[in-house]
C-alpha cells in the first residue's frame, strides 16, 4: 500500500467513462487500486479495503450510497 492509493466507485462503465477518470487520477499521481463495479475484479475489491480515499464516480452511485 502506498500513500496515494484510491478506490474508484461508479456504475457499469458502459461508455468507458470510468477508464477516462482512472487515467486522469493516475496522471495526477494517484494509484487506483480498485475500480467498482463495471470491469473491476475481485482482487481489486479486496485491494480497495486498503485505499486511503474512496471516490464516487457518478451521481447515481452517490445517491445509492448516501441513502444506505
Amino acid at each position: 500500500p502506498g500513500p496515494y492509493d484510491v478506490a474508484l466507485i461508479g456504475d457499469y462503465n458502459i461508455g468507458g467513462d470510468a477508464w477516462a477518470s482512472r487515467m486522469l487520477l493516475e496522471e495526477m499521481g494517484l494509484r487506483v487500486v480498485a475500480q467498482w463495479s463495471g470491469d473491476g475484479t475481485v482482487n481489486e475489491l479486496v485491494n480497495g479495503l486498503a485505499a486511503k480515499l474512496v471516490l464516487i464516480h457518478c451521481y447515481r452511485s452517490m445517491n445509492y450510497i448516501c441513502r444506505a
